[in-house]
């Protein structure tokens, strides 16, 4: 599996929330028993960093972690199987003011094409809603 992904978000300024273990497990447990459940698979917990260079946070960097971790996980990673357009999902969440937001990168690792979804309600029905549009489940 490849360590390190350097992808493109499509909005800028954005920092990622550290998520708590008992949140990604209630995500993965909703996923495995939803119909989305069938077509993705969790691959693993992710940092996001940034070049001290990209100053507008356009340029995230996932870095693969061999577990979870309090003070490095602000995201995740979901395998997409079956699909031709992408193949791995990114999860991760933000702060704005007083609201939180999911957002989703969706990224296809053979042509290094990604979709960005952003600011999404922070909900899990709406998250799922959101990945079953894009796969088409």
């Amino acid at each position: 599996m490849e360590n390190t992904f350097e992808l493109k978000f499509e909005m800028p300024y954005i920092e990622c929330g550290n998520f708590k273990e008992k949140e990604i497990l209630t995500i993965l447990n909703i996923v495995n028993g939803s119909r989305v459940g069938q077509k993705i698979g969790f691959s693993g917990y992710f940092n996001v960093s940034f070049n001290e260079e990209d100053k507008q946070h356009w340029k995230p960097i996932f870095t693969y972690l061999d577990s979870f971790s309090r003070s490095k996980t602000n995201a995740f990673c979901f395998n997409i199987s079956d699909f031709d357009k992408y193949d791995k999902i990114f999860v991760y969440y933000n702060g704005v003011r007083d609201s939180l937001y999911y957002g989703l990168l969706f990224y296809n690792s053979n042509t290094g094409k990604s979709v960005h979804l952003y600011n999404l309600d922070y909900d899990y029905t709406n998250l799922i809603v959101n990945i079953s549009r894009v796969i088409k489940v």
